[in-house]
C-alpha cells in the first residue's frame, strides 16, 4: 500500500483550535512526511500558534499566502513533497486513523483521483437554534459529496484530469473549492464515513443561514463556468451522478430534497428535533428560490465568518 503522503492545513483565523488539530494530525496511525499549514489573511495569533509547533516538530512546516482558501490550496501543493496529499480544514480535529482510511479507500482503485471522509459536527445545544433546528448526529454522517474539510487526493492524476478537460486548475477565485474537486473528479472519487473529523456545528441561523448561501454560491459559479463539462467518455457514470447531470428542473430537485429531509427526520431523537429538521428545509427551499429565481443580493466572493464555529471544540 502506497502510503507516503503530506497533509494540507489551509488556516485562517484559527487560533482557538489550530493547536487540537496539528497534535490529532501529528497522532496519525500512518504519520505524514509533511504537515504544511498555509495562513492566509489571518487577523489573530494562528501564524505564532502553528509557528510553535514548527519550532518542536520538524514535521510542521507554516506558509503564507494571500486570503481566500484557494490562494492557500495552490501554495501547500508546491510545497508537498508527495504525489498523495490530505487537506483538511484549521477548525476540526481529526480522528487518528483519518489518514489511514483515507489511504485504504485511495489505494483500493488505482484510477481514484480523490478519496473524501466526513464532518461529525459537534453542537452543545445551547442555543435554541442549536438544540431544536440542528438534528443531532449520533455518529459520523454518510458523506453525499466531497467536503472541504477532509479529503485526500492524487495531485499528478488530478493535474492530468485538468488537462483532459481543459480547464485551469482551482481558480484562485473559487468559492468553494469542494465543490471544483467534486466535479473534476466526477467518476474518479470514493466516500467513505470511516474517515472523519469532528468540528464545531453551527449554533445560530444567521450563521448556517451565510453558510448555505456560499454553497449556492458556488454551485452557481461551478453551472456557469464548466455548464459543458461531460463525464469521460470511458467511465460509465453512477446513477447519483447521471441524476445530477441531468437538470430536471428545480421542481424536480425541491421534491427529491424534500424528501431526503422527511426521511432524515424521521431519525431526530424527538417530535421538536424532527419540526427542526423540516423547518431547515422549508428555509432551504426559500433561499434557492430567492437566490436563484430572484438573484439574491449574496453573490459574492467575500464572506463574513461563521462565529458560531469559531470556538474550541470539546469532547462529544
Amino acid at each position: 500500500m502506497e502510503s507516503a503522503y503530506c497533509i494540507g492545513v489551509p488556516a485562517r483565523n484559527e487560533a482557538v483550535n489550530i493547536a487540537g488539530l496539528l497534535d490529532s494530525l501529528l497522532a496519525q496511525t500512518v504519520p505524514p512526511r509533511k504537515i504544511i499549514v498555509c495562513v492566509n489573511g489571518t487577523t489573530d495569533d494562528t501564524f505564532e500558534i502553528a509557528s510553535r509547533y514548527a519550532e518542536k516538530n520538524k514535521l510542521v512546516q507554516v506558509i503564507t499566502s494571500d486570503p481566500g482558501k484557494a490562494n492557500a490550496w495552490h501554495e501547500i501543493i508546491k510545497h508537498a513533497s508527495t504525489d498523495i496529499v490530505m487537506f483538511c480544514d484549521g477548525d476540526v480535529s481529526a480522528d487518528k486513523q483519518a489518514a489511514e482510511k483515507l489511504l485504504e479507500l485511495l489505494n483500493s482503485d488505482e484510477n481514484l483521483i480523490l478519496a473524501g471522509g466526513t464532518a461529525w459536527s459537534i453542537n452543545e445545544k445551547k442555543t435554541f437554534f442549536a438544540k431544536y433546528f440542528v438534528a443531532a448526529e449520533p455518529e459520523p454522517p454518510e458523506p453525499k459529496w466531497v467536503i472541504g474539510r477532509l479529503y485526500m487526493l492524487r495531485l499528478g492524476k488530478l493535474k492530468t484530469r485538468v488537462k483532459e478537460l481543459d480547464i485551469e486548475l482551482m481558480p484562485r477565485d473559487t468559492i468553494n473549492d469542494d465543490g471544483y474537486l467534486e466535479l473534476v473528479s466526477s467518476g474518479y472519487n470514493s466516500l467513505t464515513k470511516a474517515a472523519f473529523v469532528t468540528a464545531a456545528g453551527v449554533d445560530s441561523f444567521s450563521d448556517w443561514r451565510r453558510r448555505y448561501i456560499r454553497i449556492l454560491a458556488g454551485q452557481k459559479e461551478l453551472e456557469n463556468r464548466y455548464a459543458n463539462l461531460r463525464f469521460p467518455e470511458n467511465t460509465e457514470p453512477t446513477p447519483k451522478q447521471r441524476e445530477k447531470s441531468t437538470r430536471h428542473g428545480r421542481i424536480g430537485r425541491i421534491y427529491r430534497d424534500l424528501r431526503r429531509t422527511y426521511e432524515e427526520s424521521r431519525h431526530a431523537g424527538s417530535i421538536r428535533e424532527r419540526m427542526g429538521v423540516m423547518l431547515i428545509a422549508l428555509a432551504k427551499i426559500c433561499i434557492n428560490f430567492y437566490y436563484k429565481i430572484g438573484g439574491g443580493p449574496y453573490c459574492k466572493t467575500t464572506w463574513a465568518e461563521a462565529k458560531s464555529t469559531k470556538k474550541e471544540l470539546t469532547g462529544k
